[in-house]
């Protein structure tokens, strides 16, 4: 494989494998040296390392040893080069489940690495790193769909300031707009402080996955993203305000937390829905997005 083909998205997909140890000397070393140049993909390699689940009984063990052992007899099929030799790992791969959720359903192995994008991004926002967590939205997706897919209820005059201004401006304005509401959210002590077990649904070329959490509060959140192999698409938050149920069986809610709930609203969403971008597309509309940020 020739240098100039080893992209940045290669190097992530080996990752998992990599970190497993699960991949043949030639691929491990491929890894190692465009870690050593590229630092967006070094951190996410600290990152997903810092991640990695402990083996904590002997049936771990004894998973992993499987994994590896089925990686020692890929590594002797050198003919048919190193991409085929991964794809040949992640098959051998699949039939082990990595790890369990707290629904007790092994890991969908063709989810992984959605799912690591997911878990680097809480990684990042535990670590006060907003600009890395950034990087994991696909905003340009996003982009290119509201240009593709101009609606009658938005402001033509808007929508046109917004193409000319170009995907940078439109990338620049999202950005600022979410490290603005995650150093918000921190200063009301509300970021996330840890995460645990998701679940994970599929939608399409889409996972669904919810994750436990907890902000620095001590407040138990679940996380909720849509992400695709080109990043986060959905981003909310959900916080279970249910304290009892009435004689007809509708819920009772706990009024603050309700009111947090909506607080946080404002904070645990898409940078792509910010008071420029959003205030360009409705102007002069009937539509009052004004009430999305106050």
């Amino acid at each position: 494989m020739k240098k100039e083909l080893i992209t940045c998205d290669v190097i992530q997909d080996l990752l998992p494998l990599y970190e497993d140890e699960c991949c043949s000397e030639e691929s491990k070393k491929i890894v190692e040296n465009h870690l050593k140049e590229c630092e967006s993909c070094r951190k996410k390699s600290q990152l997903f390392a810092k991640n990695m689940p402990k083996l904590n009984d002997e049936e771990d063990v004894a998973e992993v040893k499987a994994i590896k052992k089925g990686a020692g007899k890929i590594k002797r099929i050198r003919a048919i080069g190193i991409a085929a030799l991964v794809l040949a790992i992640l098959v051998a791969c699949i039939a082990i489940p990595v790890q369990n959720y707290r629904n007790g359903q092994g890991l969908p192995f063709e989810s992984s690495k959605e799912l690591n994008i997911a878990k680097e991004f809480l990684c990042a926002l535990e670590d006060r790193d907003y600009e890395m967590a950034y990087t994991y939205f696909d905003i340009k997706g996003n982009y290119n769909n509201l240009i593709l897919h101009q609606t009658e209820e938005v402001s033509p005059e808007g929508f046109k300031k917004i193409t000319e201004n170009g995907f940078e401006w439109y990338d620049k304005v999202c950005k600022e707009a979410f490290i603005e509401n995650m150093l918000a959210a921190e200063a009301m002590d509300e970021m996330v402080a840890s995460f645990a077990g998701c679940n994970i649904q599929k939608l399409d070329d889409e996972w669904q996955m919810d994750f436990e959490a907890k902000t620095t509060s001590g407040q138990d959140i679940v996380v909720n993203f849509i992400v695709s192999e080109n990043g986060i698409s959905s981003f909310s938050h959900d916080i279970d305000s249910t304290i009892g149920y009435d004689m007809f069986g509708n819920s009772v809610l706990d009024e603050k937390l309700e009111v947090k709930s909506i607080c946080l609203d404002r904070f645990y969403r898409m940078p792509t829905i910010n008071e420029t971008i959003i205030g360009l597309l409705y102007e002069g509309t009937d539509f009052k997005w004004q009430k999305l940020f106050e």
